[in-house]
């Protein structure tokens, strides 16, 4: 909603996984972005003002997404830490499983991925 040159800064995407390395989405007049639920992104402004729109879409009544348990068996660190907070809380349709949960935590972890080292202590 907001002209690229009303502002400096906007929407970022941060890889999460390996430290906090923010890269800025250049989105002019009119953009649209769509981006999986899990993707870590925020708003920095640094000058002027920056106005959006935001939609959060939900399909169907089921949460659980099907891509997940496929690319956490395939060794994605990010699928791996969110399945397992999913499974360490219970969440988004998946029962609690704290051995599992553990265990996908435990292995992102090895790959890096500090939300992960977080939640493990």
């Amino acid at each position: 909603l907001s002209s690229i040159d009303d502002y400096d800064g906007g929407l970022f995407i941060e890889d999460i996984s390996h430290g906090n390395s923010r890269s800025l989405v250049p989105l002019g007049l009119g953009d649209v972005i769509v981006y999986r639920h899990d993707t870590a992104q925020g708003v920095h402004v640094s000058t002027g003002r920056w106005w959006s729109l935001v939609f959060w879409l939900r399909g169907g009544d089921v949460l659980v997404a099907p891509w997940l348990e496929e690319e956490a068996a395939s060794g994605d660190a990010d699928a791996q830490a969110l399945l397992g907070t999913q499974l360490l809380e219970g969440s988004f349709g998946h029962q609690r499983d704290q051995a599992r949960a553990h265990k996908l935590l435990s292995q992102a972890a090895q790959f890096g991925h500090r939300g992960a080292q977080g939640l493990l202590g």
